[in-house]
């Protein structure tokens, strides 16, 4: 520490005399430097001071800068959770409509093709009844004609037949016996075909309404599969997203910490500081008031 070397005022000079002066000098430049000693601060160290506060205002600025960062950051990173949030939803949205369109064309397929059956089925029938209506017109016919030359072959030999009329009544009642049976036969044999056709179209029926429930049944597994998946796909990006944040939110409780320790260890220094500028000027204040009362109550 340098030695300053008092002036004395004339004044004061005058009032106490050179002795005093030349005994009190020594005692108030010891006592100052008591002072000094006790409450000052070597320059080294004030140096290594303003060194540090000039690295605390660096690191403050380092501070500001990673909080600009870290706050770009986080946006940067919102606005991309964002966007393949959008994105996840947008391709989700359109395999979905496109599962239902597949799902829609299907259906109509099969029913177009179960319509087209039916049809086919209807046709075949109407031929079938067409072609059965033919034949009954045409027996209808021939027995007409063969009732026609009968009849006119019996109006032609009725005077020949009135003595065979007996016989020839028990000859028709047996043909009659027989065409009715004949017909009877053909009655029963196509209510038979008429049944196995009803049974075929039961069978029909029965085996498209288990294709039916078959393919409704795999749809709704296809939709419960679906509605799982998108399940999953929610729960994960949940996942991501709360993972984000807690790692947001641990960085950011660190940096936090770690600003308000800087400013505590910032404030005591400072706090230190004032406290060592305060006492020295109030021992300067005190020595000069001191000098001001001796030179003010001496003769």
């Amino acid at each position: 520490m340098e030695t300053l070397t008092v002036t004395v005022p004339p004044a004061v000079r005058r009032a106490l005399g050179d002795e005093a002066i030349a005994e009190f000098i020594p005692w108030m430049e010891d006592h100052f430097r008591q002072i000094l000693r006790r409450e000052g601060v070597p320059r080294d160290e004030y140096r290594t001071l303003l060194s540090r506060l000039d690295g605390l205002e660096k690191e403050v600025t380092l501070i500001r800068e990673d909080l600009t960062t870290t706050r770009r950051e986080f946006r940067e990173d919102q606005a991309l959770m964002r966007k393949e949030f959008q994105e996840g939803l947008a391709t989700t949205r359109q395999e979905f409509r496109e599962d239902l369109s597949a799902f829609r064309r299907e259906v109509s397929e099969q029913l177009d093709r179960v319509h087209q059956r039916i049809d086919e089925m209807n046709a075949r029938l109407d031929e079938m009844n067409a072609r059965w209506d033919a034949r009954l017109d045409e027996m209808n016919a021939r027995w007409e004609a063969r009732l026609g030359e009968m009849n006119a072959r019996l109006d032609g030999m009725n005077a020949r037949w009135d003595a065979r009329l007996g016989e020839m009544n028990a000859r028709l009642d047996g043909m009659n016996a027989r065409w009715e049976a004949r017909l009877d036969e053909m009655n029963a044999r196509w209510d038979a075909r008429l049944g196995e056709m009803n049974a075929r179209l039961d069978e029909m029926n029965a085996r498209w309404e288990a294709r039916l429930d078959e393919m409704n049944a795999r749809w709704e597994a296809r939709l419960d599969e679906m509605d799982a998946r998108w399940g999953a796909r929610m729960d994960k990006m949940d996942a991501r997203w709360g993972a984000q944040m807690d790692k947001m939110d641990a960085r950011w409780g660190a940096q936090m910490d770690e600003i308000h320790a800087r400013l505590d260890r910032m404030y005591y220094q400072m706090i230190v500081q004032t406290r060592w500028i305060i006492g020295a000027l109030l021992g300067i204040g005190t020595v000069i008031s001191v000098l001001l009362a001796i030179a003010q109550f001496t003769p």
